[in-house]
């Protein structure tokens, strides 16, 4: 899988895909796998959309994926952990103040911190940039010389960890 999660409960979550029609989201509860999501299960996308699950993340209450592969392609979708029966778009095509449609291909990389949940975008020269959902809205808060960060000059944002209250990110590609 390119993504792996593991939620309070012990169960582990595996994002899947490599070509068109492959993003599925796979769960481990300890003895069996279960499609969660992918191919319009449960409500989620339809695989011919995407290619990738790049990134998962989980809070107390979701599992998070981020999906893509193509120009535009770049969502974050939700799902309740508890039940997992209806996924829900949070994130790209401009959903909840996120980024424009066809902007980014993938959201290569999710962290959680606290409430917040930062993705990372991008993968063409310049579009390396991290927004934060708040639960409701999104902001973008890395990138493009924000918050004394990085200039335009990276493709994507390929690592987030959260230490200390500190939010490092891994920026590059060329």
């Amino acid at each position: 899988g390119r993504a792996t999660v593991a939620d309070s409960s012990n169960n582990v979550y595996v994002g899947l895909g490599n070509a068109v029609s492959d993003a599925e989201v796979w769960k481990w509860n300890g003895t069996t796998w279960s499609q969660i999501g992918g191919d319009g299960d449960n409500g989620s996308w339809q695989d011919q959309q995407f290619e990738n699950v790049w990134s998962l993340a989980v809070d107390s209450t979701y599992i998070y994926a981020g999906l893509g592969d193509t120009a535009g392609d770049a969502e974050v979708w939700r799902c309740s952990l508890s039940s997992c029966t209806d996924w829900d778009k949070i994130g790209g095509d401009a959903v909840n103040s996120s980024w424009a449609l066809s902007t980014y291909e993938y959201v290569s990389s999710l962290v959680m911190h606290g409430s917040v949940l930062y993705a990372g975008v991008g993968a063409s020269a310049n579009d390396a940039e991290v927004w934060m959902w708040n639960g409701s809205v999104w902001r973008k808060v890395g990138g493009d010389s924000l918050n004394s960060g990085w200039a335009t000059n990276f493709e994507g944002v390929y690592s987030m960890a959260v230490v200390n209250d500190l939010l490092y990110v891994g920026l590059g590609a060329s």
